[in-house]
């Protein structure tokens, strides 16, 4: 259904669609790509995996991205082999479509920091983003703390001129049911934090974060909250944490 209507309207800007397992379209698995030179919003939701629609088009010109694929059936659960393959595909969208995203949500279950952070790495279409949203279900398995971690490290400026992070243009990011304190270095996530409210003159400074955790009211360690607290009071930093009790 998602690639018939992006078909049938060659000027269409935006679309949101939910994507229903049980559509008998067979969009989802028709082999050739669609190229459409004018959408710039395409947000698609209750897909059956994240690349389900991406995998059959072409989008030069689009600038927001979000996909959830949340699923809540155990036996639908993908392999890290099925997420990596997953992964490779949605940056060979990116490839063919050589756009410059500004806007970027990957909402799914079995995908974490680690396969989100392949997909930052791989493609110089996510280095234009200002707004980054990762999001797993609550009832998804536990995180890799090293893998949180990893993806924390490459967003941190470091403290020479040196090599530039991912996403340098980077102003909203939000973790949701992905982040987790590592306890071998509890200022993780301030550290990157306050190095990008610090920034570069080229590039922009983060100007909100926005973190959602299930069952994890303290999440964030003391050191986390002194800097967090310090980029809120120099830097206009804006600073949400979320929890469920449920």
């Amino acid at each position: 259904m998602v690639v018939e209507v992006i078909q049938r309207c060659p000027r269409l800007e935006s679309l949101s669609l939910p994507v229903y397992k049980s559509d008998k379209d067979d969009s989802l698995i028709f082999r050739s790509i669609t190229q459409h030179d004018t959408l710039q919003r395409l947000h698609l939701n209750t897909l059956p995996y994240p690349n389900a629609v991406t995998d059959r088009l072409t989008l030069p010109a689009l600038t927001d991205l979000s996909l959830q694929a949340f699923d809540r059936d155990p036996s639908m659960t993908m392999s890290e082999v099925e997420a990596k393959i997953c992964c490779s595909q949605l940056i060979a969208f990116f490839t063919r479509s050589t756009c410059k995203l500004q806007e970027f949500a990957l909402c799914h279950s079995d995908f974490g920091p680690r396969q989100f952070l392949d997909c930052l790495r791989s493609h110089r279409s996510c280095q234009t983003l200002t707004h980054l949203e990762i999001a797993r279900d609550k009832y998804s398995p536990p995180m890799v703390v090293s893998d949180v971690s990893e993806l924390l490290v490459c967003l941190t400026y470091p403290d020479d001129d040196g090599e530039v992070p991912l996403c340098p243009q980077l102003r909203h990011l939000t973790f949701v049911h992905c982040y987790c304190l590592d306890r071998s270095f509890p200022d993780l996530l301030g550290r990157m934090i306050l190095s990008r409210c610090f920034g570069r003159t080229q590039d922009a400074q983060l100007r909100s974060l926005h973190l959602y955790n299930n069952h994890c009211r303290d999440s964030i360690s003391r050191e986390d909250r002194e800097l967090l607290k310090f980029a809120q009071s120099n830097y206009g930093l804006r600073f949400w944490h979320s929890y469920s009790k449920f």
